[in-house]
């Protein structure tokens, strides 16, 4: 069918060279280089909001950074197994128990 005279085709070879090709390679480019970027600026985000909040407590940077407070509470992890095919759909679920050490 051809193109009226008046008519512009919005189809060229610029666009199909941009949409098979072009478009393509933008995004790899732009998807390699927003990973190192975005984690420099995550980087200096930390130091910032560190050196920051180290003010507020009157401590130097490097002491809150490489200081962690230990729990007094030791206790250990216990993993139940639990069959699906043993449960029983209409009977309620069992009350939660909090047990102390």
């Amino acid at each position: 069918m051809p193109i009226a005279e008046g008519c512009v085709s919005y189809v060229t070879a610029d666009a199909r060279l941009i949409t098979t090709g072009m478009l393509p390679m933008v995004m790899l480019a732009s998807a390699a280089l927003t990973a190192p970027i975005s984690l420099f600026l995550l980087r200096w985000y930390r130091r910032a909001v560190l050196r920051a909040m180290s003010e507020q407590a009157g401590t130097t940077p490097t002491a809150a950074v490489r200081t962690a407070k230990t729990s007094g509470n030791s206790s250990t992890l216990q993993v139940r197994l639990i069959d699906a095919g043993s449960l029983d759909a209409t009977a309620s679920p069992p009350a939660l128990s909090t047990r102390t050490v």
